[in-house]
């Protein structure tokens, strides 16, 4: 809960008179589904993640990133899940090209409660291998929503920051994209997220660029028999 003001002081600097100027305005549209896989004994990962997200922006005229990320979930206490990805994507580059980038990364996410409230900080470590020397990347969002029990409406609010290690010409803190939005649950395994993102990202040294972008998420966890367990271990 570190950066909480951060989200209404960046959404503040955006709607002020005298605030920098709104770069752009993008839509994000992304589509998760989590695949059961057994009850985690051992090293066996509890869930299966596939994720799609398609991007659309003004400035690209149109489509400018498609990406799909795979990869295990552990999930290790109440408290603490732990992931790794595999996710490839395509990217717009400013000649109108597209261009290919691989990344893989380790996500450990600590959770819990505070009374209605849910807390989930998820940080994650990638590496991004394209056409270039590979980038060191960390990024870190805490999300909170309200979620009493059996809430069929979640309101929710997150902020991330995003952190270049190495390889750039532009290092350190790059982006902060803080958002809100409410959830609805559209079945007990379906949940759809509506949201605002305000981005801040910085194009070129001491160069900052704001964006307004509209967020669609899908989710579905299904609650079918793992696709394997202990028993065709066993075997």
């Amino acid at each position: 809960m570190r950066r909480l003001p951060l989200i209404p002081l960046v959404l503040a600097c955006a709607l002020l008179p005298g605030a920098p100027a709104l770069a752009d305005t993008e839509s994000w549209n992304g589509f998760e589904v989590r695949l059961p896989l057994s009850e985690g004994r051992g090293l066996m990962p509890n869930t299966l993640r596939l994720a799609t997200d398609v991007r659309y922006a003004g400035r690209a005229g149109g489509l400018y990133q498609n990406l799909l990320r795979v990869g295990p979930i552990w999930d290790l206490h109440p408290n603490l899940l732990m992931a790794a990805h595999v996710t490839a994507m395509a990217n717009r580059s400013g000649a109108g090209a597209y261009e290919q980038e691989h990344r893989l990364d380790l996500e450990p996410s600590l959770r819990g409660r505070w009374g209605l409230v849910g807390v989930n900080d998820r940080n994650r470590l990638e590496v991004r291998l394209g056409t270039a020397a590979p980038r060191w990347r960390y990024r870190n969002q805490l999300w909170l929503n309200f979620a009493p029990a059996d809430a069929r409406w979640i309101p929710f609010v997150w902020d991330e920051v995003l952190i270049d290690l190495a390889g750039t010409s532009i290092m350190g803190f790059t982006q902060n994209r803080a958002s809100v939005g409410i959830g609805r649950m559209l079945s007990d395994s379906t949940r759809l997220n509506l949201g605002y993102v305000l981005r801040s990202r910085q194009s070129a040294p001491s160069v900052w660029e704001h964006d307004q972008i509209a967020l669609v998420n899908l989710l579905f966890t299904p609650a079918v028999p793992p696709l394997f367990g202990d028993a065709d271990l066993d075997r």
